[in-house]
């Protein structure tokens, strides 16, 4: 059997930006991508919040600093509305902290990509909606590289072989692992 392009369902973005040049590069390399349809754009958090309801879109790329407000909160409260939309937000180097500050209930589901390596290819943003719509979510190499772990931490002491067990105990899912691997101790 073979696979029917024309068939399959394209993924549905919403584009959340509010620089006009920007936005437009984006939407441009989103429409570009066969596999995506923009289907809202919208240059603020008031313009999203009343575009964007719950099965309305598949992904929403969001600049992290808007105008009218920070676009790390309006992805927390589309998250909460719709628990299926991914998140893409454009930030720049503190991407990740944000993310780390959420919301169990809407931690889940983000990519970051730092914005000057999204406004400078915008094919990024399109290729991470893709992804994201996969279920595969990241956060930009180029965001982590410049970041250290704290020294003394046990981040800094990490080698391969802990650092197999620590990803294996975060695809897992399981905290009390995560604890003692990062911590020498368990939780309970």
């Amino acid at each position: 059997m073979s696979h029917d392009p024309a068939r399959t369902p394209r993924v549905r973005v919403a584009l959340v930006h509010d620089r006009p040049s920007i936005a437009a590069r984006i939407g441009a390399a989103i429409r570009a991508d066969a596999r995506l349809e923009l289907t809202i754009e919208a240059c603020g958090i008031v313009a999203a919040r009343a575009a964007i309801g719950p099965g309305a879109v598949d992904v929403v790329v969001i600049d992290a600093h808007l105008a009218d407000g920070h676009g790390v909160r309006l992805g927390a409260q589309l998250r909460r509305s719709d628990p299926a939309v991914s998140i893409v937000l454009l930030s720049g180097r503190r991407g990740p902290e944000f993310l780390v500050d959420l919301p169990m209930d809407v931690r889940r589901r983000w990519t970051c990509l730092d914005r000057r390596a999204a406004e400078a290819d915008p094919a990024i943003v399109a290729a991470a909606a893709v992804a994201a719509a996969a279920g595969t979510h990241t956060i930009d190499p180029g965001m982590l590289s410049a970041r250290r772990p704290r020294a003394g931490s046990p981040l800094a002491t990490l080698d391969w072989d802990s650092l197999d067990a620590l990803l294996a105990a975060a695809s897992a899912g399981d905290d009390d692992a995560l604890a003692t691997l990062l911590t020498g101790t368990s939780r309970g």
